[in-house]
C-alpha cells in the first residue's frame, strides 16, 4: 500500500500531468484528419522505398529501394505497413510518432538546462508550434533527424551535468542514429567529439 502510495503520489504531480496534457495535445494536433491530402512528392519517394522495402512488386518497378538518403526512416515505414498495410496514413503515423516525441524530449532538455516549468513553456510552444505540427505530419526524413538532434542535446548535457559515463554512450547512439535519420546528420559529429 505505502509504494502504490508513493508511485501514485510521484506520477500524479501537477508536472507530470501538465506534460501528458501537452504531449496528447501535440498527438491529437499532428495526428487529426491525417489523411486529408495526397502525399507530395518526396513523401511518395520515401513511402515506396519502404514498400518496395517489403518486396511489393507493385512498387518495386518505380522506386529504387537504394537512392540517395540512408533508410532509417523508410525502414520503420516498411515495418509499419507489414504491421497496418500500405496506406499514406500507416506512413505519415511514424513521423507524427516522431514530432510527438519530439515535445516530450525537448521537456527533458529544457529542464535539464533551466528547471521544470521552462520545460514545459518549451514542450508547450512546441506542441503548438504550426511549422512543426505541419512538419510532423509528413513523411520526411528531417523529422526523424530533429528528433534525434534533440535527443542527442538531451544526452549531451545530462553527461555534462552528470559526468556519468553511461550518457556519453547514448549521445553517440543518437549521434549515429542523426546520421542514418539524413546524411546531414554528420554534423553532430563533430560537435560529439568536441
Amino acid at each position: 500500500p505505502n509504494l502504490l502510495l508513493a508511485v501514485r503520489n510521484r506520477v500524479v504531480k501537477r508536472e507530470n500531468v501538465s506534460l501528458v496534457i501537452i504531449v496528447a495535445l501535440g498527438l491529437f494536433l499532428r495526428s487529426w484528419d491525417l489523411g486529408w491530402n495526397g502525399f507530395n512528392g518526396d513523401e511518395s519517394i520515401y513511402s515506396g522505398q519502404a514498400a518496395s522495402l517489403l518486396g511489393e512488386q507493385d512498387f518495386l518497378k518505380d522506386f529504387a529501394v537504394f537512392r540517395a538518403h540512408p533508410l532509417l526512416l523508410q525502414s520503420l515505414l516498411s515495418v509499419a505497413f507489414a504491421l497496418f498495410g500500405i496506406h499514406d496514413t500507416v506512413a505519415r503515423m511514424v513521423p507524427v510518432i516522431f514530432g510527438t516525441l519530439s515535445i516530450f524530449v525537448t521537456y527533458l532538455l529544457a529542464k535539464e538546462l533551466f528547471d521544470r516549468k521552462v520545460g514545459l513553456v518549451s514542450s508547450l510552444v512546441l506542441a503548438l508550434l504550426p511549422f512543426h505540427i505541419v512538419f510532423s505530419r509528413q513523411v520526411l526524413l528531417d523529422v526523424p533527424l530533429s528528433f534525434f538532434v534533440i535527443l542527442f542535446l538531451y544526452f549531451v548535457t545530462k553527461f555534462k551535468i552528470s559526468e556519468r559515463n553511461i550518457y556519453s554512450y547514448w549521445s553517440g547512439v543518437s549521434c549515429g542514429l542523426c546520421l542514418i535519420s539524413k546524411e546531414v546528420g554528420i554534423i553532430m559529429l563533430p560537435i560529439f567529439v568536441a
